[in-house]
């Protein structure tokens, strides 16, 4: 466990929240599309206070579990065969 210069806990890891609209623009889908997405079991949390209780987050982890389930895992643009020689 590693403590900062006032014995706190420093987390080596931190937890990434994105929006729907950071979702949206990040992988170029629709903001809809992330909402049904919510819809269908992507797991999300209710940050701030207020009417409606604040903005919808998404855990990064969470989400890119979720577009492997969905998607398929991602490919490797490296990885191509290079059978053109």
């Amino acid at each position: 466990m590693t403590f900062d210069k006032r014995r706190r806990r420093v987390h080596r890891n931190p937890v990434v929240l994105l929006s729907v609209a950071d979702i949206a623009e990040r992988f170029q889908f629709h903001p809809n599309t992330i909402r049904s997405w919510l819809r269908e079991g992507l797991r999300a949390y209710r940050g701030g206070r207020g009417p409606g209780g604040g903005k919808i987050y998404v855990r990064e982890d969470d989400l890119l579990d979720f577009l492997a389930r969905t998607y398929g895992p991602p490919e490797d643009e490296g990885d191509e065969d290079d059978d053109h020689e």
